[in-house]
């Protein structure tokens, strides 16, 4: 189960529920731990990285099932996978025969994903399995039942692997070739938490923005025919950080793009222009030749990329915001269903106004992007308000989106500009990512780690040690994760850094290396420990 979480790029928790001893052909004998230990597990889970999805799998007997249910009734997570294992692959019973009707009343009835396979399918169910039409009535009866998706699985047929998804009240079938391979002791494991990932992460496809059930006061789902949103229950989103990721990747981009298609631009009006640096060069005779030759090694001198006009600016650029707040809000209950902070950066440098254009163009296609988002958010928020019922609409929590950004610095040489990103579902506290964007103020050219460090890899080293040196003491030792020294090298790239007053600042944002109630965490490095790494045109004087 952890592989395949971590094969999808998620971070996987685990409660155990028994000692196994087992390899690659099957199990050969299964330990249950006791129901305390097994609740102290969910606790510790639960009260710290709250999981967007839960997969459940072996469950051996009625006390573990009953510590299972009190946990799902407490922290209600937003996705419930069940992985109805009752027998291994390798024919080892997995549950106490006694703890099948409690299985069956109580703790199925918590979930709203399904993977049984067709020997489980038949059990639950009290029927025999085979025919492909006997296939389909089983899953409709199992998610009517049950009221959740139904993925049967086909493995056990004795002449095709062919999958069944119920959803939406409808058979989807997933055509499959049969392997004649013995090794198959823990596919039913990996496909049920690879759902979950799925679910976890927003990678729903045909199942993205659909839940097919409501709760009841017990907590137990009922069937709900329009979409369902819990809105809730969510601490930690892992679908909001990967998307806050991607939006941020595509702001670095559009950024760069503009900034190169400008950079073209001078340089095709240069090229119309007597270019004095070349006739400086003809004039100082055969000395310029060795110099060209130095410059591009053996191979006859490298064509020289178009440099930034550069303006030394007497004073710092200014920044005032525009601000492009609104709300979404129900038609005919004037309930707001979404709340948009959203501001956008207008830059001005008098003595360079062609930087500033450069700057200013970047943000504004940001904020073009930024509507797709705001209008998708708004319908999540419309379906999720719509699937409630009249009661629940009194406790509704509405969805927030923002994109709001902030000058952290600004002089002769450099602008800086942080940028915080958050999306909210009504939860105890939003997705969060902050971000930032350094400039050549006298070029407006977005700077780059390599534009900033004469030696990248020793400015590199340089940061690692600062930040660890940060996040090892209060207030943030505490809340490290367990693995964090392995991640403090990820944390500098090129969207979180930006010179400021007194050095470099690298921001390391929850979830990197600490939990979400860290925060977002600043390190400095001072400008006198840059001496020598940093380039000199970005030193303050």
């Amino acid at each position: 189960d952890l592989k395949t979480i971590a094969a999808h790029g998620l971070y996987g928790e685990s409660a155990i529920t028994a000692l196994t001893a087992q390899n690659t052909m099957g199990v050969s004998e299964v330990v249950p731990v006791s129901p305390d230990f097994l609740e102290q597990q969910l606790e510790c889970i639960f009260t710290d990285i709250v999981p967007d999805a839960v997969k459940i799998g072996m469950v051996t007997g009625t006390r573990q099932m009953e510590v299972i249910k009190k946990c799902l009734l407490r922290y209600r997570p937003g996705h419930v996978v069940m992985d109805t294992v009752m027998v291994s692959t390798s024919g080892k019973p997995l549950m106490e025969p006694e703890a099948l009707s409690y299985y069956q009343e109580e703790l199925l009835p918590l979930a709203d994903f399904f993977t049984p396979n067709l020997p489980e399918a038949g059990i639950l169910l009290k029927r025999t399995i085979k025919t492909k039409e006997e296939r389909v009535a089983a899953a409709r009866d199992f998610a009517l039942q049950y009221k959740g998706i139904v993925y049967l699985k086909g493995g056990h047929d004795e002449f095709s692997a062919d999958d069944l998804l119920f959803l939406k009240g409808e058979p989807i079938w997933i055509l499959g070739e049969r392997i004649e391979n013995g090794n198959t002791h823990g596919t039913g494991c990996t496909l049920s938490s690879a759902i979950a990932c799925g679910l976890a992460a927003g990678k729903r496809k045909g199942l993205s923005g659909w839940r097919p059930f409501g709760r009841d006061e017990s907590g137990k789902r009922k069937w709900a025919a329009e979409p369902y949103v819990p809105y809730g229950r969510y601490k930690f989103s892992v679908k909001g950080i990967l998307r806050m990721k991607k939006k941020l990747l595509l702001l670095g981009l559009g950024i760069c793009l503009l900034f190169t298609a400008c950079s073209g631009k001078n340089a095709a009006e240069k090229g119309q222009q007597p270019n004095t640096k070349q006739e400086q060069g003809t004039e100082a005779g055969e000395g310029s030749d060795e110099t060209d030759k130095e410059d591009g090694g053996e191979g006859g001198g490298q064509e020289e990329t178009p440099q930034e006009p550069s303006i030394e600016l007497t004073k710092p650029p200014e920044v005032t915001f525009d601000d492009y707040s609104q709300e979404f809000k129900d038609e005919e209950t004037g309930t707001v269903l979404l709340s948009v902070i959203e501001n956008c950066p207008i830059v001005s440098i008098p003595e360079n106004e062609a930087a500033a254009e450069k700057i200013n163009m970047a943000f504004e296609q940001k904020h073009i992007e930024n509507q797709a988002y705001i209008e998708e958010d708004a319908q999540e928020a419309r379906s999720a308000y719509e699937g409630l019922s009249e009661e629940e609409k009194k406790d509704w929590g509405c969805y927030g989106y923002g994109s709001t950004y902030k000058m952290v610095y600004a002089s002769n040489k450099v602008l800086s500009i942080e940028g915080q990103n958050y999306e909210w579902q009504g939860a105890s506290h939003p997705n969060t990512w902050t971000n930032a964007y350094c400039f050549d103020a006298a070029t407006g050219k977005l700077l780059t780690l390599s534009d900033i460090f004469i030696d990248k890899e020793k400015g590199m080293e340089l940061a690692e040690e600062h930040i660890m040196k940060v996040i090892t003491q209060d207030p943030y030792k505490d809340a490290l994760l367990d693995d964090y020294e392995s991640y403090v090298p990820d944390i500098l790239t090129e969207e979180v850094f930006y010179l400021g007053e007194k050095g470099l600042m690298i921001i390391c944002n929850p979830y990197m290396v600490t939990v979400y109630a860290a925060g977002v965490i600043e390190v400095e490095v001072p400008y006198e420990e840059l001496d020598g790494v940093l380039n000199e045109a970005y030193m303050k004087e």
